[in-house]
């Protein structure tokens, strides 16, 4: 009985046969209509697992929202042209990215409406930095953009986000690339 090596190598060593491939004839408002309710399924799912989050953890994920809300109409501001808002990739997501003249932006946001539990920069631990990292070259690499500048931000903002008398501050370059 040949051992697990020698079944590995045959299979590597056979021609690979091609596969057969089946076309199906459908009329594109078929197609459409199959898309839509693909989405509307997704939809519902992201509703349903939103409505089964405990009242804290809603809470947490609408200050969130409120928070990049707030950073992304600070850094129009500044004059940063947004690109997109919860970027989302198989290996995370980027809160916010931007332009800033030539330079492509990755923005992470963190919200805490106080110090009670740290502030919101210690949440950027070094697990988190190579996370954004790696999700910020995957997002280079996809859109051809390794020629460009690019830099990773992080906002911090601390305090009810629709309120003026909240902190934000803004690190630029905010720590190196980990990769």
């Amino acid at each position: 009985m040949p051992d697990e090596h020698q079944q590995k190598r045959k299979i590597e060593n056979e021609p690979h046969q091609p596969a057969e491939l089946k076309v199906s004839h459908h009329s594109l408002k078929q197609w459409l209509s199959g898309w839509w309710q693909r989405v509307s399924a997704c939809r519902w799912r992201f509703d349903f697992w939103r409505a089964s989050l405990s009242p804290s953890s809603q809470r947490a994920l609408k200050i969130g929202e409120q928070g990049e809300a707030r950073a992304e109409m600070y850094l129009k501001g500044l004059g940063y042209q947004i690109l997109a808002r919860n970027l989302r990739t198989r290996l995370g997501e980027i809160d916010l990215l931007a332009l800033e003249g030539e330079t492509i932006v990755f923005i992470e946001v963190k919200t805490r409406k106080s110090d009670a539990r740290g502030r919101p920069e210690e949440a950027i631990h070094p697990r988190k930095q190579k996370q954004l990292s790696r999700v910020a070259m995957a997002l280079l690499k996809s859109n051809g953009w390794l020629h460009r500048q690019s830099r990773i931000d992080v906002i911090t903002i601390t305090g009810e986000p629709e309120s003026p008398e909240c902190e934000l501050r803004h690190y630029r370059h905010a720590f190196p690339s980990t990769l």
